[in-house]
């Protein structure tokens, strides 16, 4: 009897915000200097994941894996070649200086075990094709191997 109010309490303030901050989210935003500093870290966080791409690509894009990134946002994801184990790649990389995270969780279906995520945004402009290349190197240090026929 206590869960319907109680759910009916918790929705209300949920979806309620004061009135002071919806104007001050308005005021802000009519703010010009807000718009260029925004411009500039979506640029940046851009060229970040694209710096970071394009190393991951140089390496493992010839070995059946590849990443991509979104139109914005700070994640590049890696889609690992054939034969290469997540979760010892998670070790690897840290071992290098870069940590990754395993990608099957932000998937809405499972079977996404061959993919992990970078967070681009947390590294310099200038260091991000570094830990691309970092993640890349760690990538072929897991064994990768062409799988060859299935034999039964």
């Amino acid at each position: 009897m206590l869960r319907e109010p109680l759910a009916d309490a918790k929705s209300f303030a949920d979806g309620w915000s004061s009135r002071l901050l919806q104007r001050v989210l308005a005021k802000t935003l009519q703010n010009e200097e807000v718009f260029t500093a925004l411009n500039k870290a979506r640029d940046a966080y851009r060229d970040r994941r694209q710096s970071a791409c394009g190393a991951v690509n140089r390496i493992v894009a010839p070995r059946g894996g590849g990443s991509w990134f979104g139109p914005d946002g700070v994640n590049v994801w890696v889609h690992l070649p054939p034969g290469v184990d997540a979760k010892d790649l998670l070790e690897r990389s840290a071992a290098g200086g870069v940590r990754i995270a395993d990608g099957e969780p932000f998937f809405l279906a499972p079977g996404h075990v061959d993919v992990v995520r970078l967070n681009a945004g947390s590294v310099k402009t200038e260091d991000a094709g570094k830990a691309g290349e970092i993640l890349g190197q760690s990538i072929l240090a897991c064994g990768w191997r062409k799988p060859g026929p299935i034999h039964v």
